[in-house]
């Protein structure tokens, strides 16, 4: 469980990253020059501020027209003048500032070591100078909301560095020092973004934004601390231990005036009275209370000693299949590390970034790509770490009204395919991508997901409003096909990101259904049946199913135009494979059209593409198909484009995290599915349902099923040889494993041995 390397990173792709839900750093590990690049999740561009043109909706009827006509390039045309946000690019996630530390000396090491133990969440660097061994560690830690460090040597004197900080915001920062009580020193610096033009998909912005700060305190074991300009300086240490905490102005949506001073002082306040080795204590009890729900082993080998670059260069070559535990778990590790209570959702980066206009804006892409980051958190034992994605949908309730009212002259609320901090609802970057409104009604699905797993009526109870006031919006946006009046179709509509304007595209119809579904099921748990239930219920049966084509594929579209050539790497009409359970083997008609259409786009994408291929292919029950294609993602960056870079990240291109948390949840789907109900409403386990046969032994404990199970399984020879489940409450399930189906009667809390 640990990544490393024989040598410090020389790119923020080799970096290691570490972070607490809300602060993250990227930790470089030079000998003599150290980098911690740092972010803080609020720390975005821009402000408030309403991108809905107002009357936008009066163009809608048009546009429909347009569409229905054959005409979608004079629609896409009457779109972008008049239907798109205002202005049409939202903001983008901003890097915070970079901690220098310099080592006078230390340009010549040896028995150099960096490393990333995920066990624990603790990074370190070790090397030897004159004979001296230097360390170096560092977590980000969540009980205490800083970020914590030691430097010390094997011999006593022998820590001397200086200390910078720098920001890649145009305007700068203050850098103040003052010495503090109890012998520490304290670093403290703050700024402001400014103004900015738009550059690539990145908002522009007049006037201040967001004030921003960080405060360094450092305490020198022995030695002493002196000021020298702008850099603290210690000489002849002991031991150096810092903590750091950053904060901005960010209050909500909707306000930007909070004191970055007093949320410093709260944030810092958490780990005054606690020493280096307890910080380090409750941060590792806090994070393993997390990390060590799951364990994974695969087939291992010699192979698996070699530093993480040097596996991921042989990856190709076989015999390693224990590096697919260690993606897996990275998976876990950077969910936890970029998603906590209080914090905000995982982004398109996570929680880390350099650029201030990074690739895409590093926002929240919510037509596959925010959801993607999600997908492992409650099967892979996470559950609470859905809590921020919780409070973005929630957020965006209200700004959703707005859209919907503004756009459509529609009830309910509604967001289409990007979000930010600000949570802007309203379409932005090109009509073609953006006038998809099918983004509240995906997030809202997540919801349902939850409940499924957890069984918590009193997150449904709390949930369900949001899920209600979703279909209402449907309800009124959806229209009759003018040739075909039975059926209800959404219009304007797209199949991300390609394809041009349409009608009822097939994702259309599937997130709908789902939706529609899942609301009518939150209804039923909650005892509650009225004319709006009603109505759902009914729309949903006029929704447009999907179809088989002319290839056997199935259609994206309600033509049936499919192109077998077409290598898109958004493969949108399989998601009533996968994330839903609409196309199984239960519509075994379907499903090998699915098949078809997913042979068509073949195994290479971008990361994220990739990804979501593994879980499709694990729904087809092909597990060595599946592996095949997540070897595409295991491999350099320079041999695949999805494949991984030094330190692991999915390779996107750029990076984007959603590759990460997509090749876990594959992975998880491999090994047990839970989306299938027997006629008689009996949850399905299905045990090792896609077992690829390089992972011919090996065992898993902790992954969670829906229904409320933890399954935990060994096998051998590439057959099941052992189960426990533990069931939440009172029930029976289905119980399906090595061709056998098996009823099952479990007692709430008790472990229970199925035997095999």
């Amino acid at each position: 469980m640990k990544l490393w390397y024989r040598e410090a990173a020389s790119d923020w792709v080799e970096a290691l990253p570490i972070g607490n839900g809300s602060l993250g750093a990227m930790i470089f590990g030079g000998s003599a020059h150290e980098r911690l690049q740092l972010n803080e999740d609020t720390m975005w561009s821009g402000g408030p501020h309403d991108y809905n043109r107002k009357n936008a909706h009066e163009h809608l009827g048009t546009v429909r027209e347009l569409i229905f006509a054959g005409k979608p390039e004079e629609a896409r045309h009457l779109l972008e003048e008049e239907m798109m946000g205002s202005p049409n690019l939202i903001q983008a996630f901003q890097p915070l500032a970079d901690l220098s530390i310099s080592f006078a000396g230390h340009e010549t090491c040896d028995q150099y070591q960096r490393e990333l133990d995920i066990a624990t969440a603790v990074a370190r660097v070790s090397y030897r100078v004159n004979g001296v061994t230097h360390r170096r560690q560092y977590f980000a830690s969540h009980p205490a909301q800083a970020l914590v460090a030691c430097l010390d040597a094997d011999q006593p004197g022998q820590v001397s560095a200086r200390f910078a900080m720098s920001t890649p915001q145009p305007d700068g920062i203050t850098i103040q020092h003052a010495c503090a009580e109890r012998g520490s020193y304290v670093m403290t610096f703050s700024g402001q973004l400014k103004s900015r033009d738009a550059t690539g998909l990145c908002g522009p912005w007049s006037g201040d934004g967001l004030a921003f700060g960080g405060r360094l305190i450092l305490e020198a074991t022995g030695g002493q601390v002196h000021v020298e300009a702008d850099e603290l300086v210690v000489s002849g240490a002991d031991r150096i231990i810092l903590r750091f905490a950053a904060a901005t102005s960010y209050v909500s949506a909707d306000d930007m005036g909070g004191s970055v001073e007093e949320l410093l002082s709260v944030r810092l306040a958490e780990g005054d009275d606690k020493d280096y080795d307890q910080l380090l204590a409750d941060h590792v009890a806090d994070y393993r209370s997390l990390f060590d729900r799951v364990s994974l082993e695969l087939p291992s080998s010699t192979k698996a000693a070699a530093p993480t670059d040097v596996r991921i260069c042989e990856y190709a070559a076989g015999g390693d299949e224990s590096l697919a535990a260690l993606l897996f778990q990275f998976g876990r590790y950077l969910l936890i590390a970029c998603s906590r209570s209080g914090s905000q959702a995982a982004n398109l980066q996570g929680l880390w970034n350099e650029s201030p206009f990074p690739t895409w804006g590093s926002k929240y892409t919510i037509n596959i790509n925010a959801e993607m980051n999600y997908w492992p958190a409650d099967v892979t034992n996470l559950s609470e770490l859905n809590a921020p994605l919780f409070d973005l949908i929630r957020d965006l309730v209200p700004k959703g009204r707005e859209t919907a009212k503004a756009y459509y002259d529609a009830a309910g609320w509604v967001a289409h395919h990007n979000t930010d901090l600000w949570r802007n609802c309203a379409p932005v970057d090109f009509a073609d991508c953006g006038v998809w409104p099918m983004g509240s009604a995906w997030l809202c699905i997540h919801l349902w997901e939850h409940y499924l797993y957890t069984e918590e009526i009193a997150f449904l109870r709390e949930s369900y409003p949001i899920m209600l006031e979703a279909c209402e919006f449907y309800l009124d946006f959806l229209i009759p096909h003018p040739d075909q009046p039975d059926l209800l179709v959404t219009c304007p509509s797209h199949s991300p990101e390609q394809g041009g304007l349409t009608v009822a595209a097939t994702m259309d119809n599937q997130i709908l259904r789902d939706l529609f579904q899942h609301t009518v099921g939150a209804a039923n748990v909650l005892g509650v049946e009225d004319d709006t239930t009603r109505a759902i219920a009914d729309a949903c049966d006029r929704l447009p199913p999907s179809t088989v084509g002319r290839l056997g594929q199935l259609q994206e579209w309600m033509e049936d135009i499919d192109d077998p050539d077409n290598k898109h790497r958004h493969v949108s009409h399989l998601w009533g494979v996968y994330p839903s359970a609409q196309i199984s083997t239960q519509t075994p008609a379907l499903l090998e059209a699915a098949r078809k259409s997913l042979e068509f786009r073949g195994n290479e994408a971008s990361g994220w593409s990739v990804a979501w291929k593994v879980n499709l292919w694990a729904r087809f029950r092909d597990g060595d198909r599946a592996l095949k294609v997540l070897g595409n993602l295991m491999v350099p960056r320079a041999s695949s484009s999805a494949g991984l870079y030094p330190n692991m990240f999915n390779a996107g291109p750029p990076f984007q995290i959603d590759g990460n948390f997509g090749a876990t949840a594959g992975m998880a789907e491999l090994l047990m599915q839970s989306h299938l109900s027997t006629p008689e409403h009996l949850r399905i386990l299905d045990l090792l349902p896609a077992l690829p046969q390089r992972w011919g032994s090996g065992r898993v404990s902790g992954l969670r099923a829906r229904g409320g199970f933890t399954v935990d399984m060994s096998w051998e020879h590439n057959r099941l040889v052992s189960t426990t489940i533990t069931a939440d409450r009172a029930c029976r399930a289905m119980l399906r494993y090595s061709g056998k189906e098996e009823t099952v009667t479990f007692v709430a809390g008790e472990m229970r041995d199925v035997c095999v």
